[in-house]
């Protein structure tokens, strides 16, 4: 990928959709931690094809939801509860990532996964048709 295609929401767009498939073949194999992380990335992927199609480049996790809160949900293009949803799914792969102690179920995978296919397709009709 070069830095061309990077700018391109079609592109984040299609790595989010891999991603998904990637999560739910995952979560069928019972990896909870998989899942959830797998989830997490469909939604950063997804995050970032909505950013770029208003010309808004994030380096860091930590700037998808405060830019994304700006450019859609203040705008009313967004409703508020999919910035949540993506702010929870950052903390739940961190903690699935990182804390090996954490439990993580699979109640809880299973609704990372439903979290990001219902973020992608909120974030497929935000994205102007002549963008992708």
């Amino acid at each position: 990928m070069d830095d061309a295609e990077l700018d391109q929401p079609a592109l984040w767009l299609t790595l989010a959709e891999g991603k998904l498939a990637e999560a739910r073949d995952v979560l069928r194999l019972g990896h909870w931690r998989g899942a959830v992380s797998g989830a997490y990335f469909t939604m950063f992927y997804a995050a970032k094809a909505a950013l770029v199609s208003v010309g808004v480049e994030v380096r860091k996790h930590s700037g998808l939801g405060p830019n994304l809160s700006e450019h859609f949900v203040k705008t009313g293009l967004l409703d508020q509860n999919y910035n949540r949803m993506l702010m929870q799914a950052m903390r739940a792969r961190e903690i699935s990532d990182y804390d090996p102690h954490e439990v993580i179920t699979q109640s809880g995978a299973e609704q990372a996964v439903a979290n990001a296919e219902e973020f992608v397709a909120a974030i497929k009709k935000i994205i102007p048709e002549n963008k992708t």
